[in-house]
């Protein structure tokens, strides 16, 4: 394709799908009956999955039958959103299964095919029984080594206080323990961790939400500092502010869906709201107790400012996902009050063995804690990982703005969207009043779909996550 080729935001060339095996010396270009494939990145996983629909109607050969898939082949996927590096994305995958075949009667076939990253792949063929003695990150950059990957620190974490742990790892596959030991790890505050892949490059991202939800949004970075739009509002905005439409038309949404959306109830019974903890050390014999609130994490994360929302709204506020002021009986639900338990939703018990080791006093077992605040900052990061969903919406976009290679674009980092609201524009002044203060303002991207459909479109279905909202009143 020639330069002007890649015009539309939309734009993507399929460069080379290569199906490779040992079985054959030959390679297998499947570029040209490639009906759709689809590339998934998600914050909890750390490897990409994808998935490709191949049209088996060339009259000139049986493809099905010539290569007989038994679902270890490797696929390498090339394609580009503009000339030069930073437009191709290059991944590499290995078929997992043929999910679905289906044969017409004039003899095409469509095959359903299901692949995940390399790495994940040779990592679910090993095991790892072994005992390791390090810092948390190192112990998990050391499980992802076998499997061909490297882990990558955000620069603000390389100064992260990580204690030495000791640890067995008990008969699971290296990137299975790596999650395991990531999902220990916790911020000197409290917040979790996440151990992800993503289409940018062959690194494994260890980043905590702290940093996550710190980071400026990725198109505030671009001319004029646009927000991703749903329902004309880029027109309107170009209009009365002199914008700049070839960037607007890169970030138009064109689909908006809300699912499963304000399940306070639902995290409630799962102890997310208030509940009481007890760890019992089982060395010592003390039970530390905790009453947890997740009003009182919210307010820590907006005194702390994490969640400041740009001005341009008129100097709007952010209202927490979570609702610190309703009232059942007389009685707040929020609150914690050591008379009244009523809305106490569950009490959990854990058993957390200290001092398991001859150092035990440069080292930590796995869940170890010597503080009560150290058992509280587990607590807070669970809670948070859930609360993180509890609004979240998904959109579609042009996929063009997404590819910078090597640098990531999607999971893990902030982007700003702005939603018509059901008022008519009808003046300049009217513009505050046209935004769905609720649906718009920063959301962290949680996970992602790249589809690319044949070999001229290509859009990206995002799911968003977010701890607060913008309002016009006061916070809770």
């Amino acid at each position: 394709m020639s330069q002007q080729d890649f015009t539309s935001p939309f734009s993507v060339e399929i460069v080379s799908v290569l199906l490779k095996t040992q079985r054959f010396s030959t390679e297998f270009d499947l570029r040209a009956v490639v009906a759709e494939l689809s590339i998934y990145e998600h914050l909890d996983k750390p490897y990409l999955t994808a998935s490709m629909i191949v049209a088996d109607i060339d009259k000139n050969i049986d493809l099905a039958s010539e290569i007989n898939i038994l679902g270890t082949e490797r696929v390498d996927i090339v394609y580009r959103v503009s000339h030069g590096r930073n437009g191709t994305i290059r991944k590499s995958f290995i078929i997992s299964e043929v999910s679905r075949q289906a044969k017409d009667f004039s003899g095409d076939e469509v095959m359903f095919l299901e692949m995940i990253e390399d790495h994940a792949y040779r990592s679910s063929l090993m095991r790892i029984s072994k005992s390791y003695r390090d810092t948390k990150r190192v112990i998990i950059d050391k499980l992802v080594g076998p499997t061909g990957r490297r882990v990558k620190l955000h620069e603000e974490m390389l100064e992260h206080d990580d204690k030495i742990t000791r640890v067995l790892v008990p008969n699971m596959t290296p990137l299975q323990a790596a999650n395991w030991i990531k999902d220990s790890m916790t911020t000197e505050d409290g917040y979790p961790f996440y151990l992800y892949s993503t289409i940018a490059d062959d690194v494994l991202r260890l980043h905590d939400l702290k940093t996550m939800l710190s980071l400026t949004p990725m198109n505030m970075s671009l001319p004029g500092k646009p927000d991703f739009t749903f329902g004309q509002l880029h027109d309107f905005k170009s209009r009365i502010e002199g914008g700049y439409p070839d960037i607007a038309n890169l970030l138009t949404i064109t689909k908006f869906n809300v699912v499963q959306d304000q399940r306070q109830l639902h995290l409630a019974r799962k102890g997310m709201t208030r509940s009481k903890y007890n760890f019992f050390d089982t060395t010592t014999g003390k039970n530390t107790k905790i009453d947890f609130s997740m009003q009182e994490v919210f307010q820590d994360v907006l005194i702390k400012n994490l969640l400041e929302q740009r001005g341009e709204f008129g100097g709007n506020v952010l209202q927490p996902t979570y609702d610190t002021t309703a009232l059942l009986d007389e009685k707040n639900t929020a609150l914690n009050n050591l008379e009244d338990d009523r809305f106490s939703t569950r009490e959990i018990t854990q058993f957390c063995t200290s001092r398991q080791f001859n150092d035990y006093y440069e080292t930590r077992s796995y869940s170890e804690a010597r503080t009560a605040q150290q058992h509280k900052n587990k607590i807070k990061a669970t809670a948070l990982r859930h609360w993180l969903l509890k609004s979240s919406v998904d959109i579609e976009t042009p996929g063009k703005i997404f590819v910078n290679a090597p640098i990531n674009n999607t999971i893990g980092n902030k982007i700003t969207i702005a939603v018509r609201s059901s008022v008519n524009f009808r003046s300049d002044a009217d513009f505050d009043r046209t935004i769905d203060m609720n649906k718009s303002g920063e959301y962290l991207i949680y996970s992602t779909k790249h589809t690319i459909s044949g070999n001229q479109s290509y859009k990206v279905e995002l799911t968003l996550a977010k701890l607060g909202s913008l309002t016009k009143g006061k916070t809770a």
